[in-house]
């Protein structure tokens, strides 16, 4: 049997946990919708508090085999602008793209926290779903407990702030 595929579609933006619900009625257990989502540190009214923000804003991805009449189906649901296709039928996210992300991403969906130490202008993860990833990393920001991390999606690069931990952080990278 073959190995399920990833599959995204575009939805109304600010719609995607309404949309995955609606597919999840549709297709009962056939195929699995996900989310996915990031942890944060923000800073509101001077109070530092954890959220969790969508990674691709207006995206639902599809975990299954998505065949023609399931095309329509997603296409005809809530909230849904269209299945990604290609001329071949749905089009799957590429196998190194899925492993990326699947490496990254909790049982929940949930792209948690790695620490990082920064020396000499080096990053090296010590924990969590980047380790061995650090060549994503495009900046950091200590301040915010952040790095900008280049993750491509439909062979189209993307900038997506994720949450770290430092550790013996080197001052010429804080500011």
């Amino acid at each position: 049997m073959n190995q399920p595929s990833w599959y995204a579609i575009f939805v109304i933006t600010g719609q995607e946990r309404r949309v995955k619900e609606r597919l999840e009625n549709i297709f009962a257990d056939q195929i699995e919708f996900l989310v996915p989502k990031r942890k944060l540190k923000e800073r509101r009214n001077g109070v530092w508090r954890e959220t969790l923000k969508t990674v691709y804003p207006g995206y639902v991805l599809a975990l299954g085999e998505i065949g023609i009449q399931d095309v329509a189906k997603i296409n005809r649901t809530t909230g849904v602008i269209r299945l990604l296709t290609d001329e071949h039928g749905p089009q799957k996210i590429t196998e190194k793209d899925s492993q990326i992300l699947e490496k990254m991403l909790d049982a929940q969906g949930v792209i948690d926290y790695s620490t990082i130490l920064v020396k000499d202008s080096k990053i090296i993860v010590t924990e969590g779903p980047l380790v061995s990833m650090e060549g994503l990393v495009q900046s950091v920001d200590v301040r915010k407990g952040r790095v900008k991390v280049k993750l491509k999606f439909f062979g189209e690069a993307r900038i997506v702030d994720l949450g770290v931990k430092f550790v013996n952080v080197s001052a010429e990278v804080e500011g």
